[in-house]
């Protein structure tokens, strides 16, 4: 999965300065007023559930976030609050009704100690959007431009994708698999919009898709199911994320992984698994534990460092994640049982793809 961090102090300017010795040593007093957070254990702090912004409901719908206001007494963040819209991809009653609550503009927080007399910083996980020209809009433009020229803000970014991010989106994919045949009779549906493709080229694009995929003589039918998912995984997940690293590497220090680790019986990684190992799961057995301890050391060395592994990590077996070097070689971080390192991954196909794009792409291109 697409999972570019990019860790930047936000403007929610939490200040500690107002922790005094006549309140409980967890409460501390922002912008807007106090708020109680919690100890999970000895040596993490977090507050939890933190408005940054008014929700957005009815005439705030779709606008531009706004301050929210101030509150009296004490803010109770001990507790997360509502995830946002979204459904779930095992449960088709959610694409009907969505999981979730528009009141979702809050933050969490966690140090792992209290800070004094000085500003409490955060730090922002967000993956960038490019949005459409609006007041208030952060990115404008064409994604692909700002990537190819540079023109992003140069800091550290970690980026990757699992090894089988559809399989996320199988009980949908179960259900379409019959009408999936469509694409032997009209392989143009095969192209990628975001390949600008003339439209008089599109049959014999799509005829080079399904070519390599299933061969000449093959079919999407559900005999070929595996082929179906792998074209998917490669066109909407690991094609633009190898790109979109590449990219990045030639103006920044970039890392890229790919997680593969999955529990037996199942088919790869599907999209956000690697998600549960870094928060709370119930996924409890040695191998999960040990990948837990793993990715956690990673990534706060990533937030506290801007590196991974600045120096031998025990918990991954003393692996050193390398940067990319911008070039043909794409060094990647593959995260299993056994962690290390490793080259061009899915280079084959990628060939394939890079082929395609210089052959039929009409530039500029919004996305890749």
């Amino acid at each position: 999965m697409l999972f570019l961090i990019v860790f930047r102090m936000i403007v929610i300017a939490i200040t500690a300065a107002s922790v005094t010795s006549e309140r409980h040593s967890l409460e501390v007093e922002i912008e807007n007023g106090w708020v109680r957070g919690d100890q999970i254990t000895p040596s993490l702090f977090s507050w939890r559930g933190i408005p940054y912004a008014k929700p957005p409901l009815g005439k705030l719908r779709f606008e531009p976030p706004q301050k929210p206001d101030n509150w009296t007494g004490t803010w109770d963040a001990s507790y997360d609050r509502s995830q946002c819209m979204q459904t779930v991809s095992d449960d088709i009653a959610s694409v009907i009704f969505p999981r979730g609550d528009e009141d979702c503009l809050y933050i969490n927080v966690y140090t792992p100690k209290i800070f004094a007399a000085k500003q409490l910083d955060a730090v922002f996980v967000y993956t960038p959007v490019i949005e459409h020209q609006h007041k208030g809009a952060v990115i404008t433009g064409s994604y692909f431009n700002r990537l190819s020229s540079g023109n992003f803000p140069k800091i550290p970014v970690m980026i990757g994708y699992n090894s089988n991010e559809v399989l996320y989106f199988k009980l949908i994919m179960d259900l379409l698999t019959p009408f999936m045949v469509m694409y032997d009779f009209i392989p143009a549906l095969l192209v990628p919009s975001s390949l600008r493709a003339n439209k008089s080229d599109l049959v014999e694009i799509g005829t080079e898709i399904k070519n390599h995929y299933v061969g000449p003589f093959g079919s999407f039918a559900p005999s070929h199911f595996k082929q179906l998912r792998k074209f998917m995984n490669d066109n909407e997940f690991i094609r633009p994320i190898q790109q979109t690293a590449r990219f990045l590497a030639r103006y920044t220090r970039t890392y890229l992984y790919v997680f593969s680790y999955h529990h037996s019986g199942e088919d790869g990684a599907g999209h956000e698994a690697e998600l549960s190992y870094l928060f709370n799961s119930e996924d409890n057995s040695y191998s999960d534990k040990y990948i837990k301890k793993c990715m956690t050391k990673l990534w706060t060395n990533f937030g506290i460092y801007g590196n991974p592994t600045p120096h031998n990590i025990e918990q991954c077996g003393n692996v050193v994640w390398k940067p990319i070097v911008p070039g043909d070689k794409l060094d990647y971080l593959r995260i299993n049982l056994n962690v290390s390192m490793s080259t061009n991954p899915s280079k084959k196909d990628m060939k394939f793809w890079y082929k395609l794009f210089e052959k039929y792409a009409n530039m500029p291109l919004n996305t890749y």
